[in-house]
Formats: structure tokens, sequence, C-alpha cells
């Protein structure tokens, strides 16, 4: 393309500067090349999936038209098009027939070759795989010897906005392989892993994660066994331990994920389903193997359908995913079927598209928030903001359990009619009104709690016993409206946290009004706060960084206003309870009455 451009241009002249491609503000965009000894130029672009047939197109691969474009007077040749929907689109010209990217646009696509420049049309609201005003976190490079090639290769690593922000964390890594004629940056810049990761992130629907994205080529055929299994050897032995020696990262099955897309898909689906005992989380993206004549499901992964109770219970999620008119699809959906007769749990997402990589940037989205959870999380934690309604006595996800059924025993003591049980979660509990209780252990030893309303107390995961009330707390009476009940919240934490003390901010609650926040207890999995405000008074502009419960010990009247000026009055009634991300607020009591509330803040790893 270079030797086509410049020898239209007379010796010693020096080009005018060209924009292209120039994207309006209506997302249209226009695109110049100068060539002014060519007779034909035409421009070809992926925009055919989400936008229509342009005039005078021709399609020349699946999802791309090539549009003739027009030469004016100083040999300048342009075309625009639109408006075009948000997205991420390739193209090149043809000069003569001669193909070669835009030189006046450094936005082109990395691998073994540069084979297209691409464009973006920003979205309103911004597209989910758009950079957006959210934490961000970094990209890094490393390169290391391969022990198969004897060449010198690079590993992209994107490490997520907590990974600074909290150093005594360890954290999941998620493995991304790229497809045929990609590189270690693809999944970067035209798979948009960081904006991806970032927005899912700020909007609590995945979990913070390191992303390593290995160069992927291997000499010959990528799609044969020999081939997949070489660069397995050199992701087990060269990847695995860069990563982590040089990250904070679980070095276990359970923190480890695997996928990738066309060439990618292959090596992930096999590498990952062959070695169960590094990846409990394996998906695939519009693989071509499967379509391959000779394709044998027990020779790519032996076993694999012979035990599916064995491989259901190691296997957390196996994800597969292609674009509707991707001429894989038909490969793809036959695999589900042998998947759903061999009674192999698994999830087949399809999206519109192609073999392109808009399709792959959506299954991404769909795939990273599935990792590395023990349950799905609810509707409440995918907007965190200010909730009015109080959760459900029982409500439960992948962090805390509210209120859990206390497992009973079959043991010989039951026979006294008392109600034996255990905790198997450390705890916090909250209460709301005076009371007490009575705790008896299977050897004897007895605990009498006493409490006053508000009192928190942190109880470890306990044996088998059985409470009873204090005497003037008559269970008879214990339930009527007119009693004020000993009432408990029950705070069972689910993962295991970070020891360090929470990273404080210029807007932490302790720092921004200390006078009406106090902590109230803090170890490896939380830190608790309490609220006390007076009548009519408010707190300024605080920040909580975790994901948090709040309790409400008193009824309450307040408003809630963002750091956007966002307002919003909520009313609580004493013992219920709210979820809520990180989340920065103003806070005015409108009572006459002083308020309480107790905040747990949850520090899970992830």
């Amino acid at each position: 393309m270079a030797a086509v451009a410049l020898s239209q241009i007379q010796s010693g002249e020096r080009p005018e500067p060209i924009i292209s491609p120039e994207i309006g503000p209506d997302h249209r965009a226009t695109f110049r090349i100068r060539a002014p000894k060519a007779s034909e130029v035409l421009l070809s672009a992926s925009i055919g999936t989400l936008n229509p047939k342009p005039a005078g197109a021709a399609k020349y691969q699946p999802g791309m038209w090539n549009i003739p474009m027009q030469k004016d007077s100083t040999g300048l040749w342009s075309v625009t098009l639109g408006p075009l929907e948000p997205d991420v689109y390739r193209y090149v010209f043809f000069v003569d027939g001669v193909r070669g990217i835009d030189q006046s646009n450094p936005n082109v696509r990395p691998g073994g070759a540069v084979h297209w420049s691409y464009f973006e049309i920003p979205g309103n609201p911004p597209r989910f795989d758009e950079l957006q005003d959210v934490p961000h976190g970094s990209v890094q490079y490393r390169t290391y010897r391969s022990t198969q090639s004897r060449t010198f290769r690079n590993v992209a690593i994107y490490v997520p906005p907590d990974y600074d922000r909290y150093p005594g964390r360890k954290f999941p890594v998620l493995y991304l392989l790229h497809g045929g004629g990609d590189s270690e940056e693809g999944w970067v810049r035209l798979g948009r892993v960081p904006a991806i990761e970032e927005n899912l992130l700020a909007q609590h629907k995945t979990v913070p994660m390191l992303i390593a994205m290995p160069y992927g080529d291997t000499p010959g055929d990528a799609t044969t066994l020999d081939s997949i299994e070489a660069f397995g050897r050199e992701l087990f032995g060269d990847v695995f331990p860069l990563v982590e020696k040089n990250y904070r990262v679980e070095a276990s099955r359970e923190n480890r994920a695997i996928t990738g897309f066309s060439m990618g898909g292959g090596q992930s689906f096999t590498l990952g389903l062959r070695n169960l005992g590094k990846f409990a989380w394996v998906g695939e993206f519009s693989a071509g193997a499967f379509g391959l004549e000779g394709f044998d499901l027990e020779k790519q992964v032996p076993g694999f359908l012979a035990n599916p109770a064995s491989v259901n219970r190691e296997l957390h999620l196996l994800f597969l995913g292609c674009g509707t008119d991707d001429p894989r699809y038909q490969a793809q959906t036959r695999l589900v079927d042998l998947l759903k007769k061999n009674q192999i749990r698994h999830e087949f997402h399809d999206t519109p598209g192609e073999h392109e990589w808009r399709v792959w940037r959506h299954l991404l989205a769909e795939f990273m928030p599935e990792l590395f959870r023990s349950t799905p999380l609810p509707a409440q934690n995918s907007q965190p903001s200010f909730d009015p309604h109080s959760l459900d006595s029982h409500f439960e996800n992948d962090q805390v359990i509210l209120n859990a059924p206390h497992p009973g025993i079959a043991i010989p003591v039951a026979a006294t009619g008392k109600n034996w049980h255990n905790h198997p979660l450390n705890r916090v509990m909250v209460y709301i009104h005076t009371g007490g209780e009575k705790l008896t252990y299977l050897d004897g030893s007895v605990e009498d709690l006493k409490w006053q309303a508000g009192t928190v107390r942190w109880s470890p995961a306990e044996g088998y016993h059985y409470s009873e009330l204090p005497p003037e707390l008559d269970p008879r009476v214990w339930k009527t409206p007119a009693f004020t009940t000993p009432m408990i919240v029950d705070i069972g934490i689910k993962k295991p946290g970070y020891p360090g003390k929470v990273a404080g901010t210029a807007l932490d609650p302790l720092r921004v009004a200390p006078k009406d926040f106090t902590l109230v207890l803090e170890n490896s999995q939380v830190r608790v706060l309490r609220l006390k405000l007076g009548p009519r008074q408010s707190v300024p502009m605080h920040e909580y960084t975790l994901n948090h419960l709040v309790v409400y010990i008193t009824d309450q009247n307040v408003r809630e206003t963002s750091p956007e000026g966002k307002a919003e009055v909520t009313r609580h009634q004493d013992g219920s309870v709210t979820w809520s991300g990180p989340s920065k607020q103003k806070l005015d009591n409108l009572s006459d009455k002083p308020l309480e509330t107790v905040i747990v803040e949850l520090k899970s790893i992830y």
C-alpha cells in the first residue's frame, strides 16, 4: 500500500495531511485517501452486520462491503458512510486492486501482519465495550523465552484497579487466547478487554481479576492436537510460572479460567477440559475445530464423556458461544447436542454476527460475570446505589447470607426436644432490641448473653448447641406484636477476606465525620462502623469503598445525595437491611428523632 500511495506523489512534493476517518457527531464516517493516478479505489468495511447495505456496495467477505469511492480534482478519493450504529469496525482500501491499510489512521489490527485499520462509533449512552469514566486498571507486557519455540515471546497482562488499591489481596486469573493471525495485543485493542472488565466492575457484575493474554501461534496447523499440545506446554511451563511469580494471584484451579476465540477457542476448549486440575472455568468462542472432518470429542479430550458426574462436579462452568451467521455455527450446535446427550452441564450463548470481533466482545462480556462466583449475584447488586427497599430476611449472594437456616443434628441428645444446631460460617450479629439468651454446647458449657439495642458481636463458626430465652422473654409473649422482641440480624460471611486494614480515602466516613462514625470492629473479613446522627443533622459527602450491608437500628427518614447532586429520600424500619456496592453520598436526617445504623463492610478477596 505504501508503494502504491507514494508512487503517485511527484518527487519532492510533501503530501497534505489527510483526516481519515473523520467521525461526525451524527455518526457519519468519511474516509479519504490520495491516489491521483488510480482509476478505481474501493473501501472495504465491516459494517454489514449492524447497518444497511450502502449504495453501490458489493459483498467482499462475511460482514464486509466493498464501497466505491469518488475522486476529486486533486486526486483525493473519499466516501461517507452512515449514520452508523455504535460499534468498532475494521476496513481497508483497494487501490486498483492493491489492498492496503489507511496510512492516516494509527489504529490498526495487531498481529502477524497488519491487515486492517479500524475505527469506532461512540454510543450514547456509552457502549459496554467503550472507555467510560470509571476506575481504570493497566495493561503490562512481559517478555519470556519460550521453551517450545526457543524464541522470545510476549504476554499482555491486564491488572484491575483494585490490584494497587488493596496490596494485601490475591486475585483470580483468566487466561484469554487470541485467534489465528492475531497477537497478544488483539484482545487489548480490538477485544477491548480493559473497557469491558472495568465497566462490568463499575456495575458490580463481575469480580476483579487479572487477565493474561499470551501469544498463541505455533508452527504448522494450529487446529491439530500436536499444535494445541505444544502451546499447552508453553502455557503451563512458561506463562503460568511468569504470572504466578510476578503477580499476587491465587494459584489454584478454583481461581483459574480459560477461554479464547477461533484458534484460541480450540486451544482453550481442549487444554481447559484436559486439565481440570488446573481450571474450574472453561469457555470457547467460535472455535472451528469442531467442524473439521474427523473431529472426535473423545480423541480431543480423552475420557471427557465417560464420567459426566465427575466432570460436572469439577467443572464450575463450560461456556460455548458463536455468532449466528458464523459458518462454524452448525458445528457448535452439534457439539451442544452431544453435550446434552451425555448430560454434561454447559451453557451455549449465541449472538447476532459472523466470525468477527463484535461477536467475541459480546461473548466475553457474558462470560466474565459468571467467573469465580459460588452463586449468582442478586438483582440488588446490579444497581448498588440507594435502594429504599429492605432485603428479604433470607437474602443471599456470593458474599453473605442473612439469617441462615440452622443445620440440624441427629444425635441422642436431640431426644431432649432441644433445637440442636450449629453455624458453619463466621457471623456478624447485630441486635436491634435489648434482650438475651443462654447457649448450651455439647460439652456442657453454657454461655449467657445479654445485649442492648444496637449491640454488635462477632460470632466465629460454632459447634453444636441449643439456645434458650431467659424467663422474662417467654416465647408465647415474644411473638406478639405488643412485645418488644430481641430481634437479631444474623450476617453469615461466606468468603475469606484480606488481612490488611481497609484502604481509606479522603472521603472515608471515619475521616469525614469521626464524631458521627465509630469503628466497632475490624478483622480479615469485615469492617463494622456505627453511625449515630442527631435530629435534623447531616453527614458531609463520604465514601464506602467496599460492598456493604446497612442495618437500621432505628426507624429512619433520610435524604441521600450523590456526588452528581441526585437526591433520594428513603425510609427504613428498625431491623431492616439494605445491600450496596461501593458508593459516595451525603446524608441528611430528616427526622426529629436521632438515627442509628450499623454498616458491615465486606473485605472479601473478590
